[in-house]
C-alpha cells in the first residue's frame, strides 16, 4: 500500500468548539481516546473539503480509561497527541505542542466543558497525565465511584475540553510554528538535581509533575521552598 502523501493531511484552521461537540458527541460506546481523535479529525476533514470518504477511528477504542482500562496514559491526551502526529510531521513542533498540553492538563481545573441544559460538574486538577490518578483526584473533591456515570460524564466533558484545547495550539501553531517550550513547574526544580547535566549520571528522564506519585521523604529539600527554574525542553529520540 503506498503512503499517503503530506499534502493530503495538510491542516487548516477548525473551529475549537465544534470539535469539542462532536468529541462530547462520540464519546458513548467508545470513550476518551476515540472521542478527541475523532472529534478533532472529522471537523477537520468537513471544514477541509477533503477526499477522504473514510477513517478507521475504531482503531483508537483501545484508548480508554487509559488504554483497556489499564490507567496509564489518560485517553483523551492519548488521542490528542495521534490526532497532533496526524497533522505536524516535524517532530520537535510536535514535540513541543504535546508537552504544553500535558502540562495544561496537569494544572488546569476540569472539566470546563458544559452542553446546553446540563448542570454543572465538579472539577478537580489532574496534577498527573496518568488516568488512575486523574481519576481519584476528581473522585475525591466530588466524593463519587471511579464506576459510576457521574464519573463518565465528568470524563465526556474533559474529553471535549482536551479537544477544545488541541485545536487551539494546532491553529496557532499554524500560523506561527513553535520550536521552543520553557517548561517552569515542579518537575524543573525536581530535575536540577534528580537529572543534572553535570556527574553524577541522569538516572530520571521525564518532564510529567513528579509529586502527583513520590511523596517527599523527610531530610529532602522542599521543592516549593527552592526557586522555580525554568529549563528548555529537552528532546532525546
Amino acid at each position: 500500500m503506498a503512503p499517503c502523501p503530506p499534502e493530503a493531511w495538510e491542516y487548516v484552521p477548525i473551529s475549537p468548539e465544534r470539535a469539542a461537540e462532536g468529541t462530547y458527541r462520540h464519546y458513548p460506546g467508545h470513550g476518551c481516546m476515540y472521542a478527541v481523535f475523532r472529534g478533532i479529525v472529522e471537523t477537520w476533514r468537513e471544514t477541509h473539503g477533503t477526499s477522504l470518504q473514510s477513517f478507521p477511528y475504531q482503531m483508537m477504542d483501545y484508548g480508554h480509561g487509559g488504554v483497556a482500562g489499564y490507567g496509564t496514559l489518560c485517553g483523551a491526551l492519548n488521542g490528542a497527541a495521534a490526532a497532533v502526529g496526524l497533522f505536524e510531521a516535524s517532530q520537535r513542533v510536535r514535540d513541543v505542542l504535546l508537552v504544553d498540553l500535558f502540562k495544561w492538563y496537569e494544572h488546569s481545573s476540569l472539566p470546563q466543558h458544559r452542553p446546553p441544559d446540563q448542570p454543572a460538574v465538579p472539577v478537580s486538577v489532574a496534577g498527573s497525565v496518568l488516568c488512575h490518578a486523574s481519576v481519584a483526584r476528581w473522585c475525591t473533591v466530588a466524593q463519587s465511584n471511579p464506576y459510576s456515570s457521574d464519573r463518565g460524564e465528568r470524563c465526556r466533558r474533559l474529553s471535549a475540553d482536551v479537544t477544545r484545547h488541541t485545536v487551539d495550539l494546532l491553529n496557532g501553531n499554524r500560523s506561527r510554528p513553535r520550536r521552543d517550550l520553557m517548561v517552569r513547574d515542579g518537575s524543573s526544580d525536581c530535575m536540577q538535581c534528580h537529572a543534572p547535566k553535570a556527574p553524577p549520571a541522569t538516572t530520571v528522564r521525564t518532564l510529567m509533575s513528579c509529586q502527583s506519585c513520590h511523596s517527599v521523604p523527610a531530610g529532602h529539600p522542599d521543592p516549593s521552598a527552592t526557586v522555580p527554574a525554568r529549563i528548555s525542553l529537552r528532546l532525546i529520540p
